[in-house]
């Protein structure tokens, strides 16, 4: 069996937990890390053994925990879950039932709405095993097409459909977003607008509340991605526990510290059906940033998963100063601007005026190029986007 994403072998409950293994390991791993009685059968970050019973409950405590620790859902708050293909969808929203389910003291008291988000042509039978699936859980769920939101100039009204054949009805044939010859600016303009697509349909339901379901491998590729691409300023907001750029809507990542073994075992062990779409299986064409930085983050998962974690870890310690969050925000990806408006010269500055004092222009073309850059890139959008805006426009 492997993980749905990318790919990534795991070996599978019952005798081949022990298959390649030294005669001293499969001593030393004899009985389960947690209750030290039971037979392990799951093999997690090559040295934590469990068996059933404990991998499972530490699971849902894990979750549990997290949400309870940060704080981030009020009593009987409405909170949209976002729902993708793979894995992690269908864990949170049963780890969701679960809670939600609990006759005690501790249980949550949330009321989740799950919203799918269709990017590329949809299968009928596709779309009703996602609506199998959401309704074994009692969840009320919302269709909406990518394209359509696009192209309706962001109408909620128009696109949002509780059933998905009205959907497939007003489906476009072709896609009407706005491609550039460049991957990469592609693959950052659609998660920008998906999120702010999430963040407006939110409103829409009156949640103030949006679960997405990244996992530590999602996380450390966008950690290292918006380093790329010079979002470093932004990494609190763009992989950290919550997202709170929008002062109404706060997106949170609960699943951030699984990983995709970890989610395969729990839907097994709770006998849960994949939901995986052809069209949204992951292509390494390495064409662009995120696609490289995406091979590159899987074989770290694959060879050393400690390394994973440190990352996310690390990208846990970071913060934006509460003064900032104030600040005029980004017209594309709507973060806080982070204009320097001291003597000094920083790195984007640094970087800019190099490419402008090398163009070969005239001398006052430089000055009014210069001059507009300033109107616009300095006081519309923040550096990341820029660059962006340039390739769009081109």
């Amino acid at each position: 069996m492997t993980c749905s994403h990318h790919a990534v072998p795991f070996r599978m409950v019952g005798k081949n937990i022990w298959f390649g293994l030294s005669l001293r390991d499969k001593k030393k791993w004899d009985k389960c890390n947690k209750c030290k009685s039971n037979v392990p059968v799951i093999i997690l970050r090559h040295k934590d053994v469990y068996c059933k019973e404990c991998f499972l409950s530490g699971a849902a405590h894990k979750f549990k925990a997290f949400i309870g620790k940060n704080h981030l859902v009020k009593k009987n708050d409405f909170v949209l879950v976002c729902f993708r293909s793979g894995h992690s969808s269908v864990s949170l929203l049963h780890m969701l039932r679960s809670a939600l389910d609990l006759q005690t003291p501790k249980k949550l008291k949330l009321r989740p709405i799950v919203i799918y988000i269709a990017k590329a042509t949809c299968e009928p039978q596709f779309l009703k095993e996602i609506e199998d699936v959401v309704c074994s859980f009692n969840f009320p769920l919302y269709f909406i097409s990518f394209n359509q939101y696009i192209s309706n100039g962001q109408e909620l009204d128009k696109v949002l459909f509780a059933n998905f054949r009205q959907m497939l009805e007003n489906y476009p044939q072709i896609n009407s977003f706005k491609r550039t010859n460049n991957p990469t600016a592609t693959q950052t303009l659609e998660r920008i607008y998906e999120q702010q697509l999430l963040t407006e349909v939110a409103k829409h339901l009156n949640c103030s509340i949006v679960f997405v379901p990244d996992i530590s491998l999602n996380v450390a590729t966008n950690l290292l991605t918006s380093i790329s691409l010079g979002r470093g300023a932004y990494l609190p907001l763009d992989t950290g526990i919550c997202d709170t750029r929008d002062p109404q809507i706060t997106i949170v990542r609960p699943l951030r510290h699984f990983d995709d073994k970890e989610l395969a075992f729990y839907n097994v062990y709770n006998k849960l059906k994949l939901v995986v779409s052809p069209n949204e299986i992951k292509k390494f064409n390495n064409t662009s940033v995120q696609d490289l930085i995406d091979t590159f983050v899987s074989n770290l998962q694959l060879n050393y998963p400690a390394t994973i974690t440190t990352v996310v870890r690390t990208g846990d310690k970071l913060a934006l100063d509460k003064t900032v969050l104030k600040s005029k925000a980004c017209n594309l990806c709507k973060a806080p601007l982070l204009n320097n408006t001291s003597e000094e010269l920083n790195s984007a500055t640094a970087t800019d005026f190099s490419r402008w004092i090398s163009a070969q222009l005239q001398i006052f073309k430089k000055d009014e190029s210069f001059n507009e850059f300033e109107i616009k890139q300095r006081e519309l959008y923040c550096y990341a986007c820029s660059k962006i805006i340039e390739f769009v426009e081109k």
